[in-house]
């Protein structure tokens, strides 16, 4: 398992900022949060996770884990919507999840390239796909490329 990396540094300036936060940081401790480093991957996961709980999220995940095994572009490009649905999504989050597979399956959608731009331009990239918005772009900045300094309202 992968998690979100940061340290005494980060820590300490965030009880700097705020003196409640601080006493929470202390009582809860290092927070070990998973995190998906694949980009495509983490992109489906993100789409599956939408508005819905979180312990639904991880049945549907483990469904997709099942019928799919490594979840990859190619296989998912291949893949019915309807076959997607029937894992328990809507069809609209099915269609998403092609369609977005399509995009890096024909280059219209260059994940790597996503490592290199900054938080702006992947937002305003990924905000290019349907049922992606800035607040998914976000989450997938923190929780899959770990961009640090992301505050999602």
């Amino acid at each position: 398992m992968n998690y979100f990396v940061y340290g005494e540094e980060e820590i300490n300036y965030l009880k700097s900022k705020d003196q409640r936060l601080g006493t929470a940081i202390d009582m809860i401790g290092h927070i070990y949060r998973g995190t998906i480093p694949d980009l495509f991957t983490a992109l489906v996961r993100i789409i599956v996770d939408q508005q819905i709980s979180a312990r639904a999220a991880e049945t549907v995940w483990q469904r997709i884990l099942v019928k799919y095994g490594e979840i990859t572009p190619q296989k998912l490009s291949e893949a019915n919507p309807e076959d997607i649905q029937a894992l328990g999504l809507t069809m609209k989050k099915a269609v998403y999840i092609n369609e977005t597979a399509e995009k890096v399956m024909s280059g219209d959608l260059d994940l790597e390239a996503l490592r290199y731009k900054t938080d702006e331009e992947v937002c305003l990239e990924l905000s290019k796909l349907n049922g992606i918005g800035l607040w998914t772009a976000e989450m997938f900045l923190i929780f899959s490329m770990q961009r640090s300094n992301i505050i999602s309202f």
